[in-house]
């Protein structure tokens, strides 16, 4: 079990409230301080014979931290609400849906894995359809500059396999990544099953587009993303262009994708290791299943606000 967030920025406003806590204790002190003084307590102990003793400024009242918990409490979830937390467990997931989200944007026609990384990783989904479960649902799509449905989902391999052998490769410089997410999401919204995205690709988001918004999106949904690095660092040959791609990306974009979503990132520099991410991603009983904790954040504040404005405010409506 983990946390993300998913504008872990909000979480500086965490620093509020300790400035909250100590202007409260001290605006406490002073407002008690004025009343004592404004009640003329000298008189009163003359009065009284003394028999009342004057009371400990500095000492916190039941009424004083009662309200100063619920006020603390009630920042804190805001915050968190705000920063949309979001509980990540394991679960063993009866039934899949997947999305087989493959890259063919120009470096994956290079030929550091043979025959390039494209028909590599063509080869090794094909397996990936073959080695899961009966009756598991599976779409496919390409993607570079945009993305493009090759087969809908189905629980018929035939389908997702003839998509398969359909992709073409492409010529274009551009990765679109977060097309390819939002696409595959889409798709995965009306499953019933565990959902999950199989992204293969050989570096980052060339783009520059609204990558953080299609995450986001997918987390919504409680869309799981496993993604394959598909390539050597030091790169091959690309015929078409008759030119030598120096490397493949670096992986820092698909390990952030992963992580993000509770999926696992593979990497893949040979044939074997391909295969094997595929595998293991077909034999995974278990999946990681987000629970977003923003609405029940915002009822509890909403909740203790209530109690309050009524409860506590008529229980402890006295001076200071």
């Amino acid at each position: 079990m983990y946390v993300t967030f998913d504008y872990p920025n909000y979480l500086w406003l965490l620093l509020i409230v300790f400035a909250f806590l100590l202007t409260h204790l001290l605006t406490l002190q002073r407002t008690r301080s004025a009343a004592i003084k404004f009640a003329n307590f000298e008189a009163i102990q003359r009065v009284s014979k003394g028999s009342m003793a004057r009371p400990y400024i500095g000492k916190l009242r039941n009424r004083d931290i009662i309200l100063l918990l619920f006020k603390t409490i009630i920042l804190v979830s805001l915050i968190f609400a705000f920063a949309r937390t979001t509980v990540w467990y394991s679960a063993e997931g009866a039934e899949f849906s997947y999305i087989l989200a493959i890259d063919t944007s120009t470096s994956m026609l290079s030929d550091d894995i043979a025959p390039n990384r494209l028909e590599a990783s063509k080869e090794a989904a094909k397996l990936f359809i073959n080695t899961v479960p009966e009756k598991t649902s599976i779409g496919v799509i390409t993607f570079h500059s945009n993305a493009f449905i090759m087969s809908q989902i189905s629980s018929d391999k035939e389908e997702p396999i003839t998509g398969i052998e359909t992709i073409q490769q492409k010529v274009t410089g551009s990765t679109d990544i977060g097309e390819a997410i939002t696409t595959g999401t889409n798709m995965l919204i009306n499953q019933d099953e565990q959902r999950s995205i199989v992204l293969i690709s050989d570096g980052a988001d060339t783009t520059l587009t609204k990558l953080r918004e299609d995450l986001t999106y997918a987390i919504e949904n409680e869309i799981v993303i496993h993604t394959v690095k598909v390539g050597t660092d030091e790169g091959g040959f690309i015929d078409l262009l008759n030119i030598t791609l120096p490397g493949s990306a670096d992986d820092t974009t698909l390990q952030e994708i992963a992580d993000t979503t509770g999926g696992v990132f593979f990497e893949s520099p040979t044939k074997e290791e391909l295969e094997q991410a595929f595998l293991d991603i077909a034999g995974t009983k278990e999946t990681n299943i987000p629970l977003n904790l923003t609405f029940p954040l915002l009822l509890l504040s909403l909740l203790l606000l209530f109690i309050k404005w009524t409860w506590l405010y008529n229980k402890y409506r006295t001076i200071p």
